[in-house]
């Protein structure tokens, strides 16, 4: 059976017109809670390695970003647990813009491949291939997918790869940078959702701030994707990457490609800024 699985917290849950939609749609929704991580045992300390994500982000996670991660988790585990193949996954603040599911992200899912079919996401961080077939499609698999995701499908075999990782969170992604590479991604376009512009998020202005705290020069930024492209990251920081095939698409594809689509600004669709980058 098709579930939505909505994250939201109780306290200001700004679900409603969403779980309306999706059940216009014929789709039942179970919610699942959303995290304060100052309310948990241990406070943000025992939930976050930062010295992994100074790594993998350049710079410290907020506690909103960690309770965001943990939140997506939980969703995965709901999954996990349930009798399903495969379920949708929502923040509360995404509204639809269009059917959550087609035949295409069915047939997308229904594989024993982990797999994760994203509905709405940072465009500018979501490059696929040039050389997909555009006739009668509405989804294409990404060569990089975008960094996370508050509208996405994933199936179970993905939720059990994400899950996996199991350690404190380390990067702001919705999916662990260290299992990432493990998983076929694929976007959806025109997307099949959005985020409600009337809805404040205390988050995504807080990451903005960390992240305009942190931004690097153009001279650091060359500095380290030469480091990583001659493997002096890895030598340094193979610690946390854990295996090699984690640096070659953390540091290497996922990089070099996004870095090298969005200096081309080449798109799908050239005359919309929210269609994928494409290489």
């Amino acid at each position: 059976m098709l579930e939505a699985l909505v994250i939201g917290l109780d306290r200001n849950y700004r679900g409603t017109e969403l779980e309306d939609q999706l059940r216009e749609h014929g789709i039942p929704i179970h919610r699942v809670q959303g995290v304060m991580v100052d309310e948990l045992p241990g406070g943000l300390d025992s939930y976050v390695d930062q010295a992994a994500a100074r790594v993998l982000q350049r710079r410290e996670l907020t506690k909103g970003e960690v309770g965001c991660a943990l939140a997506h988790r939980a969703a995965w585990a709901a999954l996990a647990a349930s009798g399903n193949l495969f379920s949708l996954v929502f923040e509360d603040d995404a509204r639809l813009v269009g059917k959550p599911i087609n035949d295409e992200i069915m047939e997308a899912l229904q594989t024993s491949h982990p797999t994760i079919v994203v509905l709405d996401a940072y465009s500018d961080y979501t490059v696929i291939s040039s050389r997909q077939d555009a006739l009668a499609r509405t989804v294409f698999k990404t060569l990089v997918p975008p960094p996370g995701a508050w509208a996405y499908g994933l199936n179970r075999a993905a939720a059990e790869v994400l899950l996996e990782d199991g350690r404190r969170v380390s990067s702001v992604t919705d999916w662990p940078a260290r299992v990432a590479h493990k998983i076929d991604f694929y976007t959806v376009y025109p997307q099949l959702a959005r985020v409600d512009d009337g809805v404040q998020s205390t988050l995504e202005e807080t990451r903005h701030l960390q992240e305009l705290g942190s931004a690097e020069s153009s001279t650091s930024r060359v500095i380290r994707l030469a480091q990583s492209i001659g493997h002096i990251r890895w030598v340094k920081h193979w610690h946390v990457y854990g295996a090699y095939r984690v640096y070659l698409h953390h540091e290497l594809r996922r990089l070099v490609i996004n870095r090298s689509s969005r200096a081309r600004g080449k798109r799908w669709d050239q005359s919309n800024q929210r269609s994928p980058l494409t290489f």
